[in-house]
């Protein structure tokens, strides 16, 4: 039954508009991303139909501004549903990296090898991160080559910032490099990056709350002049 499902929606949705939104299902951690995919569309399609049948009655049948309104919902819907939460899995994902990297380092320098290291390290370290490099590390183990298993682990991954500290890995591992150096680099760039993001936030504080007072004091204000004449008006 689901098989025929998916194929009808195959014939409903373009090829291009699938294969975007199961790239972002694959980064949000889904394994059976067909299913979150279709239901999302049908979802968004069907609400979208009442939306704008609701909204034509209700403007009269204005059908622009019914459609603006439709438009409207299909982007916030679709925002909040990918583009919204994997900018939040990411920023976990990097927040989770620098503990996991810090206690995978240690364990290559107690002379573990790199398998060996990514288990101990993915059996005492429970996150987001620590299970999907477990899921490739079982692969390694199934017979995947590492590069291969390590290469799709990327595409798991919505973080640029986690996914560059992978490629590097593979790299290093692949050419022979000094592993160790290269995720103590890695280790401090994450860092780094938090910290600029933090003051980053920081900054912006002083911004959001003018914007809030903004809104808070005009309408106070407005208050305050036309209160005398809303007072003469009704006590006339």
């Amino acid at each position: 039954m689901k098989q025929m499902d998916h194929r009808l929606a195959r014939k409903l949705y373009r090829y291009e508009t699938i294969s975007k939104y199961q790239k972002k299902a694959k980064l949000l951690g889904y394994q059976d991303v067909d299913t979150v995919v279709f239901s999302f569309l049908n979802t968004r399609l069907l609400l979208s139909i009442l939306l704008f049948i609701f909204f034509s009655i209700v403007t009269d049948w204005n059908y622009i501004v019914a459609l603006l309104i439709t438009f409207f919902f299909a982007f916030v819907f679709t925002y909040y549903v990918f583009n919204y939460r994997l900018s939040k899995r990411a920023r976990k994902l990097e927040k989770e990296a620098i503990a996991f990297f810090e206690v995978f380092t240690l364990s290559l320098e107690s002379g573990k090898n790199l398998i060996q290291s990514f288990k101990l390290t993915t059996e005492h370290i429970h996150s987001g991160l620590s299970s999907e490099i477990a899921n490739s590390v079982r692969e390694v183990e199934y017979g995947k080559s590492f590069h291969d298993a390590f290469t799709d682990l990327r595409k798991r991954l919505p973080s640029d910032t986690v996914q560059n500290v992978i490629l590097n890995l593979v790299e290093a591992y692949r050419s022979g490099g000094d592993i160790i150096s290269t995720l103590r680099k890695q280790i401090d760039f994450i860092q780094n990056k938090r910290v600029m993001d933090l003051k980053t936030q920081i900054n912006q504080i002083p911004i959001k709350i003018s914007v809030v007072s903004v809104f808070l004091l005009i309408p106070l204000v407005l208050l305050l002049i036309l209160a005398p004449v809303i007072l003469q008006y009704f006590g006339s």
